[in-house]
């Protein structure tokens, strides 16, 4: 997916609760952080200037919504990922 330099608003298309760390790597030094909302926790952040420690955001969940703050145009490579198909018994 291709992502613009400043914000950009995109889902995640791969498996659940990937790491964040994970999930950004391939965006290089592009990344300066992602946003999610979580009607819980309210605003989750981690910005790549901060200690690990210091983020709240963790982990992406499949099809979660994300704000994503590139300092230039990147392609995001994301695994596709479907959930498992229930049986029928």
């Amino acid at each position: 997916m291709s992502l613009t330099e400043g914000f950009n608003f995109v889902g995640w298309s791969g498996p659940d609760l990937t790491p964040i760390v994970e999930a950004v790597a391939g965006l290089g030094d592009a990344v300066e952080a992602v946003f999610l909302w979580d009607s819980i926790t309210q605003l989750l952040t981690f910005r790549t200037a901060l200690p690990v420690a210091l983020n709240t955001l963790t982990a992406l969940p499949y099809a979660g919504a994300v704000w994503v703050l590139v300092s230039e145009d990147v392609e995001w490579s994301q695994p596709a990922w479907a959930p498992p198909l229930a049986v029928a018994e």
